[in-house]
C-alpha cells in the first residue's frame, strides 16, 4: 500500500500488516467521541484490529513494580518498555503498529484530528501498563516530547 501525503507530497510504502493497523487506526479516530468537561479530551475505541491488541496484550513484558513509589514515569525508567529497534525485531506485532503509527498518514491524521503541533516530530512509541496503585502527578509534557 502507497500512501500519500498531502502536505509534503510524498508517498510511502507501508507493509499490509502496517496498512491494516493504520486503517483500524484511522476508523477510530474517524469515530472518535469529543468531551469538554473537565477540559477537552477525546474517546477513541478499537484503535488496533483485535488480533493486534491480542499479540500486545501478550508481549511478555513484566508490568513496573511499583513498591509504593508512584506520580512520575521516570520513577520507573529503568522497567519501560518502547517499540524500538531490538523490539519490532523480535516481535513483529510491534513492528505493524511502530509503521503505521509513525507513518506521515496517521501523524497527519492526529495533527489535523486533534489540531497537535506535532510537525517535524517523530512519535516514541512505549508498551506502558499502568497497574492499581500508578497515578501520574498534574503535568505538562516536555517540548522534547
Amino acid at each position: 500500500m502507497t500512501v500519500q501525503s498531502a502536505q509534503h507530497g510524498t508517498s510511502e510504502a507501508l507493509s499490509p500488516e502496517g496498512a491494516r493497523v493504520a486503517d483500524a487506526f484511522a476508523a477510530s479516530i474517524a469515530a472518535r467521541q469529543a468531551f469538554d468537561t473537565p477540559y477537552r479530551h477525546y474517546l477513541i475505541e478499537n484503535v488496533f484490529p483485535a488480533d493486534v491488541s491480542q499479540e500486545l496484550a501478550e508481549l511478555p513484558f513484566a508490568a513496573p513494580v511499583l513498591n509504593g513509589l508512584s506520580g512520575k514515569r521516570e520513577l520507573h525508567n529503568d522497567q519501560r518498555t518502547y517499540f524500538d529497534a531490538a523490539g519490532v525485531e523480535r516481535f513483529p506485532v510491534m513492528r505493524g503498529v511502530a509503521e503505521a503509527l509513525q507513518s506521515q498518514r496517521i501523524t497527519r491524521l492526529i495533527h489535523d484530528a486533534f489540531d497537535a503541533p506535532i510537525d517535524d516530530t517523530f512519535l516514541r512509541l512505549e508498551y506502558a501498563q499502568d497497574i492499581d496503585g500508578f497515578w501520574l502527578e498534574p503535568h505538562t509534557d516536555l517540548g522534547v516530547k
